[in-house]
């Protein structure tokens, strides 16, 4: 307990974040209690992974979360609703989720009936996809100093959620009654960061976010939440997320002409559009993991990617098929991030506008 109590003497993340939620329980838990069905957890979810999250199973339960769990279920394979539902009848609940695969544990009182579920130990059940598995505690989310500054979030929030994805840290809490939310970007990269929140903040439409700049952190506070705009803010970003990769620096093709590549990642472009619908016009294949389509193969070389590059996602909206990246092109502004996998490592290419498209 000594490490979990070391963190929270930044008791708002990096003394940022304001915080509405409880966070004298969260010191409480940590520092003074035994361990909570959701500590217990994290000590065997894998460290190893990008994202981290848990929840209190009587939050989740909440009408407001509640409507939040079923907005999810189009993202998750349909085999797994029953996963879906030992979670909202539990005690508690932790996922981790990575490159290799997926582990969700469940701590409940009552047997689950569900194959996708698997008894870890009395009280405790697990569920992967891929190659997720529990692990143990020297490896696992409890001892990897990448979440140190998440884990008490992890701990205690009523719903809490941690990324890593590469240059930029993510922590996420929320609590149901009253719906109060907000997420913190530790980031290497303020000003990328900022344009990219504003550009996503602005897809979603919404009064109910907004954002801020805090020395090198963007803070996304919710404002006047309630559970309709939850749920619906809830499909929004989740369609965002979906399967978009951390950023790892690969190998690239030869910067296009009328390109200017400031590193491997980050190009300058006359028009982001045109890149993008020469990527639209390269046949593809779709590529599946589990019961869905994760992005397109292509079969040949374009601006920026070349053959056997897997494109993702554009600005975190999944491409499933060319006819999904081009309507995604037409749709970007001045700046713009493609997730693409090439030779195994995952990048993400960010992409600026010169000057207006013709």
């Amino acid at each position: 307990m000594a490490a979990m109590c070391s963190t929270l003497a930044p008791i708002c993340y990096r003394n940022s974040v304001h915080v509405r939620l409880p966070l004298i329980a969260i010191a409480s838990v940590a520092c003074h209690r035994t361990p909570t069905d959701r500590e217990h957890l994290l000590t065997q979810l894998p460290g190893d992974v990008q994202l981290v999250a848990a929840a209190d199973g009587a939050a989740l339960a909440d009408p407001a979360f509640h409507r939040v769990i079923d907005a999810a279920r189009p993202h998750l394979p349909a085999s797994w609703g029953c996963v879906l539902d030992a979670a909202l009848a539990s005690r508690a609940v932790a996922l981790a989720g990575g490159r290799a695969g997926v582990t969700v544990l469940i701590a409940t009182r009552a047997a689950p009936v569900c194959p996708q579920l698997g008894r870890l130990a009395d009280g405790t059940w697990v569920a992967t996809i891929g190659a997720g598995a529990p692990v143990p505690r020297d490896r696992s989310v409890a001892a990897d100093p990448r979440w140190d500054r998440a884990r008490a979030y992890l701990a205690s929030a009523p719903l809490a959620a941690a990324a890593d994805l590469g240059g930029r840290h993510v922590v996420l809490a929320a609590q149901p009654a009253p719906v109060d939310a907000w997420l913190a970007i530790d980031a290497g990269d303020p000003d990328a960061t900022a344009r990219d929140v504003d550009a996503v903040l602005a897809r979603l439409h919404t009064a109910k976010l907004h954002a801020e700049r805090a020395g090198d952190q963007v803070i996304v506070r919710g404002h006047l939440l309630d559970a309709d705009a939850l749920e619906g803010l809830a499909g929004e970003l989740l369609r965002l997320w979906d399967r978009v990769p951390a950023a790892v620096v690969a190998p690239a093709p030869p910067c296009p002409p009328d390109a200017r590549c400031l590193d491997p990642t980050h190009v300058e472009v006359a028009s982001i559009e045109d890149v993008l619908l020469a990527i639209a016009a390269v046949p593809g294949r779709p590529i599946v993991q589990g019961d869905d389509i994760a992005g397109v193969e292509l079969a040949g070389d374009a601006p920026l990617v070349r053959r056997g590059d897997i494109v993702f996602a554009v600005d975190a909206l999944p491409i499933r098929d060319m006819a999904a990246l081009a309507a995604a092109a037409r749709r970007v502004g001045p700046h713009a991030r493609v997730a693409i996998r090439r030779d195994g490592a995952d990048i993400v290419l960010d992409l600026t506008q010169r000057h207006a498209a013709r």
